[in-house]
């Protein structure tokens, strides 16, 4: 029964030990990570200094964001525009202005 269990882990065995050490060297990572910011000398500083450039990096995500989202809604319009499908407001602005002699056609003009 001994060697059934063995032939069933065989496989398993590096894999095994990839993990381990990568658990080992995360940890280590981590733990020279939290004495970096935590060291009672300089640590207020670089938590300091580290939160200033994350919220400097959301602050221009959030921008680059919002400039993007913009560049879209303002090409979508303007290939609606360019195919002749404006929404309905716009053409009732124009029926209403055309009414009221706010446009007047070229025909007019000359």
């Amino acid at each position: 029964m001994d060697e059934m269990a063995y032939e069933r882990n065989e496989g398993t065995g590096a894999c095994a030990t990839a993990t381990r050490i990568s658990l080992i060297i995360g940890s280590v990572g981590l733990g020279a990570l939290l004495m970096y910011l935590f060291d009672p000398d300089r640590g207020r500083g670089r938590r300091s200094r580290l939160s200033d450039q994350v919220s400097s990096k959301a602050t221009r995500l959030g921008r680059t964001a919002e400039g993007k989202a913009r560049d879209l809604r303002n090409r979508a319009q303007g290939l609606m525009h360019t195919v002749g499908l404006r929404g309905a407001h716009s053409e009732s602005k124009d029926r209403a202005a055309n009414e009221s002699g706010g446009y007047r056609s070229l025909e007019q003009s000359i």
